[in-house]
């Protein structure tokens, strides 16, 4: 694994909000269609 510039950093918190943000609408989701 090679040094990852700072610059990166920012892009690898939106990628782990986006990660996360995806998590829980797949949840969200099943939770619905669990209730129908």
């Amino acid at each position: 694994m090679r040094f990852v510039p700072v610059k990166s950093e920012k892009t690898e918190g939106a990628a782990m909000v986006f990660r996360v943000r995806k998590l829980l609408i797949r949840q969200r989701t099943q939770a619905i269609n669990a209730s129908c």
